[in-house]
């Protein structure tokens, strides 16, 4: 244990903060009184195990690790774990970060509060960042509370919150204004706005469609998703994959045939959080079109992946996906469809 008396683990769980408002908005702030209780017999426990520790610098050195707005819930769960420990023994297992029941109850109200950003016209509902390089002059990367910024690092939280620190930053707000197609995910506020600050270059985005006026991206996205009208679907392929895709594409190939601002319908650069998006493909049929993606890429997102299609009712379209173990051309993969008994070839046809 660092002389600092709380791991910057347990800092992060302490910190995990309330998004989302309402009547249930989340857990209760630590009240002062209870963190001093708490911090005097943290350290009465750490002085009796190492005597040269100062109990006044301890006492003071725990109340400043939980200055601020800390979880009450969670700051309870540590130290009464911390208070079992033996002398010497490591706390790592008193700040073990997983999900739970409440994690998850919590998730979903956060998520139905976001989501009505996307069907409230009068909504500030997406944050841009507008690329500076010449080079990629037509990017403007909306985001929304569904679609995250395309490299995966920006949610519209996070924008959100960029943007209240620094005005004049990249993240600015957009007006969604009037509706013109809501299965596209196309409005006339989010057009003014992209046009403006593409300088002319782009002046229509869907911000949920990859064949009609796709949004533009640079070169940062974590994912590709690709149409296959072989196949009538979509392949996703991320950053990560050297090999060849059943386009007949890299990764690095098809980064730069989109990339730079490029609109290029059929194309459009993604983060891996997009593929678990109600909103993904929505205005091409929805997930039901994803017909591969590589085999690291489908393990990693697994969990939740499996969960949202269980969601959906087809639980079984998570095996009905092929990767690069199954189909690495585009014969291959309509063989393996056909197999698969894959929905996408039933669907309405994409050309």
């Amino acid at each position: 244990m660092p002389r600092s008396l709380l791991p910057s683990a347990a800092a992060t769980l302490f910190t995990l903060l309330a998004a989302c408002g309402g009547d249930d908005a989340g857990p209760e702030p630590l009240d002062t009184a209870t963190r001093d209780r708490l911090c005097q017999a943290d350290c009465d426990r750490l002085v009796a195990c190492e005597p040269d520790r100062v109990l006044a610098e301890c006492i003071a050195s725990c109340q400043g690790d939980l200055a601020g707005w800390v979880r009450a819930d969670v700051a309870l769960d540590v130290f009464d774990c911390r208070a079992q420990l033996a002398c010497g023994a490591s706390d790592d297992a008193c700040v073990t970060c997983s999900p739970t029941d409440a994690h998850q109850r919590f998730e979903t109200a956060c998520r139905a509060n976001l989501a009505t950003c996307d069907v409230n016209p009068d909504s500030f509902c997406a944050v841009t960042i507008t690329a500076a390089t010449q080079g990629d002059a037509g990017l403007v990367c909306i985001i929304t509370p569904e679609r995250p910024a395309l490299c995966g690092a920006i949610s519209w939280l996070d924008g959100k919150i960029a943007y209240e620190i620094a005005p004049s930053g990249a993240n600015q707000p957009v007006e969604k204004g009037k509706e013109i197609d809501t299965i596209r995910g196309e409005y006339e506020g989010v057009n003014r706005f992209v046009k403006k600050a593409s300088h002319g270059e782009v002046d229509r985005c869907s911000l949920y469609s990859v064949m009609e006026y796709p949004m533009t991206c640079c070169g940062c996205f974590e994912c590709i998703v690709v149409m296959l009208p072989e196949v009538n679907g979509f392949l996703v392929v991320n950053r990560e994959f050297k090999g060849e895709t059943p386009a007949g594409m890299s990764f690095s190939t098809l980064a730069g045939t989109i990339g730079g601002g490029a609109q290029t319908p059929g194309f459009a650069g993604i983060s891996k959080g997009f593929i678990l998006s109600d909103r993904f493909l929505q205005a091409e049929g929805g997930i039901r079109r994803l017909v591969w993606m590589p085999a690291a890429l489908k393990e990693e997102i697994g969990p939740r992946f499996r969960e949202k299609l269980q969601k959906e009712g087809i639980p079984e379209l998570f095996d009905k996906i092929a990767d690069e173990t199954t189909a690495g051309s585009i014969q291959e993969l309509a063989e393996f469809l056909v197999r698969a008994g894959h929905p996408a070839l039933e669907m309405k046809p994409l050309l």
